[in-house]
């Protein structure tokens, strides 16, 4: 099952950033985002900016598939995608230290693999 409207959009479509969240993510299941990262891998930039907008409950679970979407990345592609996706991201926490279990596997996941482990 994937998140709800109002999980995607706490603010229920009030917020303009959580309208384009809305857009580009409801009624994605998690098989369903990750090959919209992989056919759009151009507008990455466009999704992590709906990441940071989305309600808490929705936030976990796409954020969840973009670690499954960055991990199957070449090495090359990797590094520079992870890299701005966890930047961007962080805006969200406000810093490296933040609440979310999904943030915090993705962080780990990016660290392990370009350190080789």
């Amino acid at each position: 099952m994937y998140p709800s409207r109002k999980e995607i959009s706490p603010t229920g479509g009030l917020d303009l950033d959580e309208q384009c969240a809305l857009n580009n993510f409801y009624g994605l299941d998690g098989d369903a985002a990750l090959k919209m990262f992989e056919r759009d891998s151009d507008y990455l930039h466009i999704y992590f900016a709906d990441l940071v907008h989305m309600g808490p409950v929705a936030f976990e679970y796409y954020a969840a598939v973009l670690e499954r979407y960055l991990l199957g990345l070449s090495m090359g592609d990797f590094i520079d995608e992870a890299q701005e996706a966890v930047d961007y991201l962080l805006i969200r926490f406000h810093g490296p230290a933040c609440d979310s279990a999904a943030m915090n596997s993705l962080v780990a996941a990016v660290e392990r693999r370009k350190s080789g482990i």
